[in-house]
């Protein structure tokens, strides 16, 4: 466990390395469905120790703070620390060079995450863009089928 009162000291070994083995090993990239039938991405890790969570929201600070939930499973206390749409850019182009096991979700997560970048909020999607988020989230989904704690938020197959 780590001393909570010297996590700063510890930011300098978070290399774009050592984050990405704990994404590749921790980690979960999906797609989910958002409101007038678009898709973004989201990024979340879950740990039953918290000390990580927090130096990792210390170091991409676009993260939810780190949240307390129950194992839906086990019912053991977990915390997790997510990102979503743009808010996954920062670590995610930080880690992917690095990535091993999710390099190709981590490269159609930050497609995904960049449309968030391309128009300004409240703006309408155009129809070409639906079909490209739609088709860069079923991709996602489709690497991630199988694994345990896959969330589909809602991703349909045409």
């Amino acid at each position: 466990m780590l001393d909570s009162n010297r996590l700063v000291e510890y930011l300098p070994r978070l290399t774009p390395e050592w984050v990405a083995g704990f994404i590749d090993g921790e980690g979960c990239i999906c797609a989910v469905k958002r409101k007038r039938s678009s898709f973004g991405v989201e990024l979340s890790i879950a740990q039953k120790e918290p000390s990580i969570l927090f130096l990792l929201s210390m170091k991409f600070p676009d993260s939810s703070a780190p949240s307390v939930f129950h194992n839906s499973i086990s019912g053991a206390k977990c915390w997790q620390l997510h990102w979503s749409g743009s808010n996954c850019l920062e670590i995610l182009r930080y880690v992917e060079n690095h990535v091993v096991l999710k390099k190709k979700q981590v490269e159609l997560g930050l497609r995904l995450a960049r449309f968030h970048l391309r128009r300004p909020e409240f703006s309408r999607v155009s129809d070409g863009e639906k079909v490209e988020r739609r088709e860069l989230a079923l991709a996602i989904k489709s690497l991630n089928e199988g694994k345990t704690g896959a969330p589909w938020y809602n991703v349909e197959e045409p």
